[in-house]
């Protein structure tokens, strides 16, 4: 099996995505919660649209703490694969 190369350039795209995602995600819930507030919405649907809505966010705060884990790991190995192999 064909293995694939990546560059410290790959690494510190990846990171700078993975930070993008971030925000983004953040943004969209943001956005959401406040539209939801602002609608006089009450009924038994839109409880059970709030409620599924609230049950997705554990899940989601979990994948952005792992995000957030992993992007000074990237940018680490890229940092060590420029200095100690592209520049030494």
């Amino acid at each position: 099996m064909a293995k694939s190369k990546v560059t410290t350039t790959d690494l510190k795209q990846f990171a700078g995505m993975l930070e993008q995602n971030i925000r983004d995600f953040n943004e969209i819930e943001s956005s959401m919660r406040a539209k939801l507030n602002s609608y006089d919405w009450r009924d038994n649907m839109a409880n059970v649209f709030k409620d599924r809505f609230e049950q997705t966010k554990p899940p989601l705060a979990d994948m952005i703490n792992k995000m957030e884990v992993f992007i000074p790991y990237l940018k680490n190995k890229a940092d060590i694969l420029d200095s100690e192999y592209l520049n030494g």
